[in-house]
């Protein structure tokens, strides 16, 4: 019981330490900004995927009426419920409620000198988690952001210089394209093609090369100590503990594999436009052993003239064995992909990744969509998001959706961000007479005891109260899935 309780504590302070990574955001930010969220649901998606029938002209559920009935109340509750984000220099909140009442809500506000900032929220009624601006600054270092995700410029640039200069010293060919002119569908017209094999020794070459990267990138080595460092060593624990014991773990790695005989994987074939602002790769995969499956790889690069590349399509198709191994011929891709794509091919499957950018000048606006799928022996599972930012500055919509099985999305969830100016933001929550808690590497036991308390008798029995009264026609069904998982102190 201690332990579960702990758990629940443990996830509120990491829910509203979450928000610093808003506060990372808005320091560029020099308004306020609003971002609403909801969620649609489609209920005929819903009744067509849980039929037996497959269809919607049958949408009976195969779990029984009272089943039935309980997911239209979830349905119900979901679509009700909405959020709304608020950020901007030294507040961040987040707000969730319902057209009738508010459910829960956290705050982050900065103190004026910058020391601290102070978290409450509805879940903790009475309490101020005071969180010191070094706990803060060592949580947003670890934060992915578009910059330690990509890479800086330089950095990636590093990288890019050392994968070209491996294989122009070890991979004969590799630079010298064949002159053609291939039309590939949905990708366009290339002029040079480049081909070669690719085989344990390579992969490994390029290994080290990128290692000897990161051997110098300084940044990404206090990266990867802030990561390591933020976990507590358990004893018998021998994974790497910081920067310089994963670069040790990865030579090591390299050159145990570098011992083993030399293997062919597999061929690469990389095309390019005339212009070299596009490339697509073909990779083929051989299967390790004639049971294991053989795969295709295809990447879409498409560049501008800024010199910045974007993915813009990802393939991968994986060729099952044929019974208990594979046949001697090689596979027909462009067939096996067909036959996924039209369901007449059950043993085998396909992740497709597609991202594509467009700008609207008439409406001043940039169209941004991008859709993960999963093509499976019983139908296709998507996954959609699609955006559109106002170049003005007016701000940005869009949405995530998810398909199972079906050409319409079963759920759906929107979003909307706009600046406003401070007389929009929400009163913040009164400072007087709380109970403050010090949150740095942690909290001590007895603070752990009091915040636990808190939860138990104020802040759950609140929630349940601030559901009854946001959703009346669907709280009590809530309240009681709720309650058998309830902790009482």
């Amino acid at each position: 019981m201690i332990n579960r309780r702990k758990r629940i504590t443990a996830m509120v302070l990491s829910l509203a330490l979450v928000l610093t990574g808003l506060t990372a955001l808005a320091q560029s930010v020099p308004s306020y900004e609003q971002t609403d969220f909801t969620i649609s649901i489609d209920r005929d998606v819903l009744a067509n995927f849980l039929s037996p029938s497959g269809t919607q002209d049958q949408p009976s559920l195969p779990l029984g009426a009272d089943s039935e009935a309980a997911i239209k109340l979830i349905v119900g509750a979901l679509s009700k419920i909405r959020g709304t984000v608020f950020s901007g220099p030294g507040l961040n909140s987040i707000l969730i409620d319902t057209q009738e009442d508010l459910i829960a809500d956290i705050y982050l506000v900065d103190d004026q000198d910058g020391s601290q900032s102070t978290i409450t929220t509805s879940l903790l009624p009475g309490v101020a988690i005071r969180v010191p601006q070094e706990t803060m600054d060592n949580f947003i270092n670890v934060l992915p952001t578009v910059d330690n995700i990509f890479g800086k410029e330089g950095e990636f640039n590093a990288d890019l210089t050392a994968i070209d200069q491996y294989f122009r010293n070890n991979v004969p060919g590799s630079q010298q394209p064949v002159q053609v002119e291939e039309e590939i569908p949905d990708a366009g017209l290339f002029t040079r093609r480049t081909s070669f094999e690719v085989d344990n020794k390579l992969v490994l070459g390029l290994g080290s090369a990128l290692l000897d990267v990161f051997r110098q990138d300084r940044q990404g080595q206090e990266m990867v100590n802030l990561l390591l460092g933020r976990q507590p060593a358990q004893e018998g624990d021998t994974s790497p503990r910081n920067a310089s014991e994963v670069i040790a773990l990865l030579e090591k790695a390299i050159a145990d594999a570098g011992a083993q005989e030399n293997r062919l994987l597999g061929e690469q074939t990389i095309y390019e436009t005339e212009d070299g602002l596009a490339s697509y790769v073909v990779t083929d995969i051989n299967a390790k052993e004639a049971v294991l499956p053989r795969m295709r790889l295809s990447l879409l690069n498409r560049g501008d003239e800024n010199g910045f590349d974007r993915l813009s399509r990802f393939v991968l198709i994986v060729d099952s064995p044929d019974g208990e191994t594979h046949s001697q011929e090689k596979p027909d891709w462009d067939a096996v992909r067909h036959d996924i794509l039209s369901g007449t091919n059950k043993e085998d499957s396909m992740i497709t990744i597609y991202d594509e950018q467009s700008l609207a000048e008439s409406e001043q606006v940039s169209l941004h969509s991008s859709v993960f799928t999963l093509h499976t022996d019983i139908g296709p599972i998507s996954v959609s998001s699609d955006k559109t930012v106002s170049i003005a500055g007016r701000g940005e919509r869009g949405g995530l959706s998810l398909y199972l099985l079906s050409n319409e999305a079963l759920v759906t969830l929107n979003y909307a961000q706009a600046p406003i100016d401070e007389s929009r933001l929400p009163a913040l929550p009164s400072q007087e007479d709380l109970v403050e808690v010090i949150f740095s590497d942690g909290v001590s036991s007895q603070e752990d005891s009091h915040l636990t308390q808190v939860l138990l008798t104020r802040g759950l029995p609140a929630l349940l109260v601030n559901l009854v009264q946001s959703l009346p026609d669907e709280a009590e069904y809530i309240i009681s899935l709720m309650m058998p998982t309830t902790l009482t102190p």
